[in-house]
C-alpha cells in the first residue's frame, strides 16, 4: 500500500507523462464514463457498476503506467513466480509479501464487479471469461511497463492479479447465486 501512496503523493514529479497530458487522459475517461452512465437499456444499477468498473480499471492503469517514473536503471523483468513466498522464507521481510496481496486485490474488486454485472452468464463460463480477461488486462500493463521502461516487469504481478481475478469472480458467482435464491424464497 505504501508504494502505492508514494505513487499518488509523487506522480507529476516522476510520473511518465507531465500532469496536463494525464489530466487530458483524465477528462476523456471521465467524459466516457458519463457516457455509458447515461446509455439507455441497462439497469440503472448496472450502469452504475459498469461505471465503477471502468473507472476502477482505469485507476489501475494510471497507478501502473500513467504515474510511474521512467526507470533510470533500465528495464528489468523478475521472472522468478512466487519471489515474494522466496523472500518471506529467507529473510522473514514481509515487504513483498504485502504487495502480492495488494496485487491479488488490485484485480479481485473490478472481476468481483464484472462478475455481478454479466450474472445472467453461466457460473463456470462467467469466472472463465472474467479470469482471463484479468489475466489479459495484467499481461497488458506489464508489457506496457517493460515497453516504456516504468517500473518492473513481474511474473508475480501476472500471478497474483490473475489469481485476484479468479478470486473476484468465484465470490460474484456465489454472491448472485445466493441473492438469486434470496429473492427466489421471498415470492
Amino acid at each position: 500500500m505504501e508504494y502505492i501512496l508514494s505513487d499518488i503523493k509523487n506522480h507529476f514529479n516522476l510520473s511518465y507523462m507531465v500532469s496536463s497530458g494525464y489530466i487530458a487522459i483524465l477528462i476523456m475517461a471521465v467524459f466516457f464514463l458519463v457516457i455509458v452512465l447515461l446509455l439507455p437499456g441497462r439497469k440503472l444499477y448496472d450502469r452504475f457498476l459498469m461505471v465503477f468498473f471502468f473507472g476502477f480499471m482505469f485507476l489501475v492503469y494510471s497507478l501502473t503506467i500513467l504515474m510511474r517514473g521512467y526507470n533510470p536503471e533500465g528495464r528489468g523483468i523478475m521472472t522468478m513466480p512466487f519471489y515474494w513466498l522466496f523472500i518471506l522464507r529467507r529473510t522473514g521481510q514481509t515487504g513483498y509479501l504485502w504487495r502480492a496481496i495488494e496485487n491479488v486485490i488490485m484485480l479481485m474488486i473490478p472481476a468481483f464487479v464484472l462478475g455481478i454485472i454479466l450474472r445472467s452468464v453461466k457460473p463456470v463460463k462467467r469466472i472463465i471469461m472474467i479470469t482471463l480477461i484479468m489475466a489479459v488486462f495484467s499481461f497488458t500493463i506489464e508489457a506496457l511497463q517493460f515497453a516504456l521502461n516504468v517500473g518492473v516487469t513481474e511474473v508475480d504481478d501476472l500471478l497474483c492479479n490473475t489469481f485476484g481475478g479468479l478470486l473476484g469472480a468465484a465470490l460474484s458467482v456465489c454472491v448472485t447465486s445466493f441473492m438469486a435464491g434470496t429473492s427466489g424464497r421471498r415470492r
